[in-house]
């Protein structure tokens, strides 16, 4: 088969990149090694093709509109018209590049978020798929944030973007039962495929770090995405002292970008903490980086307000780290509870530093945490076995000669 992508985020940018980026980062290659061709439609400033890779993956590069980024300078523009502006402006330039790479090796199915669907849904170029990966609307529905004008329309536009595709997937039954409420359908038309990590992850840690020694000393609290009221960054932060006062010496690390509202800089956040030094915030580092923080820390920390599904927490399963999460959205269906970690309830950071403490004090149960983790991760979240999931739906709905082939 020949797939396409389209996406806002591109899987071969080290530059950043959120969920979206670290599912494609995943199925590609997953795709690629199962004898099919791929066909990303991204960022022109995105169009790296990593070594092994060449000749069975393209990139179709797209120059997305920013006429939404000056709107929301404006606060009466931001208020009433950055949302839906975004998704007409960036869903005309993938539908115009969609076309163009059709014309040019054409495609059998299209698999794209549902950001940038619309005029793609309105006028596809091959049977389209839309993946969900969550939406402004919803961040702002569970982070107890009012909707605006803005993110109403925006998500209209997105609703009839999944009427129109030919199938809609999730990363986890509780996303796919979720919006099947808010289109009014039956659970079962929204097809659950969970993510999975990276082959080389699992291959790269094959066996469980040695953490003996810096857990007596400097345990690491380990928290990677972005720092935004939707993850629960206030509540971490929080929850800091109380751990502090059990651990002096424990270290918090938080990798990922800011998205925090307003302009309170990091240093005021934290400066409530206590010891602020116990407090480390890199910013968005590389893949690379990340898992080096994965293979020193002691405990991952995802304390979100709602997810998606939590790609996070599975890397840190893969690298035999215990987790504490939140118990909403997806994260149930990643953390099995009380064997391969915590779940506390979201926006308690009683309950989370609690958690984290017990976690610390205990080291023959993050031992046992740790691999039961990495158990799961091998046997439910392989990229062979979600990549055959997805061409399951590929097939039922691309074209005919695809299914031939």
């Amino acid at each position: 088969m020949h797939v396409g992508f389209v996406t806002f985020e591109s899987p071969f940018s080290l530059s950043a990149g959120g969920g979206v980026a670290a599912y494609l980062r995943t199925i590609v290659p997953a795709l690629v090694e199962a004898g099919h061709r791929v066909t990303i439609i991204t960022k022109a400033d995105s169009s790296r093709i990593p070594t092994g890779l060449e000749g069975s993956v393209r990139v179709v590069p797209v120059s997305l509109p920013n006429a939404h980024w000056y709107l929301s300078k404006l606060p009466l523009a931001d208020y009433l018209l950055v949302n839906p502006v975004r998704e007409v402006e960036w869903s005309i330039a993938f539908q115009r590049a969609s076309s163009r790479a059709m014309r040019e090796d054409p495609l059998d199915v299209v698999e794209s978020t549902e950001l940038g669907s619309w005029w793609l849904a309105r006028r596809p170029v091959t049977p389209i798929v839309v993946r969900l990966h969550g939406s402004e609307y919803t961040f702002r529905r569970w982070s107890n944030q009012r909707q605006t004008p803005a993110t109403v329309l925006g998500r209209t536009l997105q609703r009839d973007a999944l009427r129109r595709a030919v199938c809609v997937t999730a990363p986890s039954r509780f996303q796919a039962e979720e919006v099947a409420r808010e289109m009014g359908w039956d659970p079962n038309r929204i097809t659950a495929v969970p993510n999975a990590i990276p082959r080389q992850m699992l291959e790269e840690t094959p066996n469980q770090p040695e953490r003996s020694a810096s857990d007596s000393k400097e345990p690491i609290i380990l928290y990677a995405g972005r720092l935004a009221r939707i993850k629960g960054t206030l509540c971490l932060l929080q929850a800091v002292p109380a751990v502090l006062r059990e651990f002096p010496r424990a270290r918090f690390v938080l990798a990922g970008p800011w998205q925090m509202p307003g302009k309170r800089p990091w240093r005021d956040l934290v400066s409530g903490v206590g010891d602020a030094d116990r407090l480390i915030w890199l910013g968005h580092i590389t893949p690379n980086e990340l898992a080096e923080w994965y293979r020193r820390a002691s405990v991952f920390v995802m304390p979100s307000y709602y997810e998606t599904f939590g790609i996070s927490c599975l890397e840190a399963m893969a690298h035999w780290l215990p987790v504490v999460a939140s118990r909403v959205g997806g994260l149930p269906e990643v953390v099995d509870e009380g064997c391969t970690g915590m779940l506390v309830p979201p926006g308690e950071p009683n309950a989370l530093a609690q958690a984290i403490s017990e976690m610390l004090k205990n080291a023959d149960l993050r031992g046992r945490m740790g691999v039961a983790g990495r158990l799961r991760v091998g046997r439910q979240f392989t990229p062979g076995t979600v990549v055959a999931e997805m061409l399951n739906v590929y097939r039922r709905v691309a074209t005919p000669s695809a299914v031939a082939s």
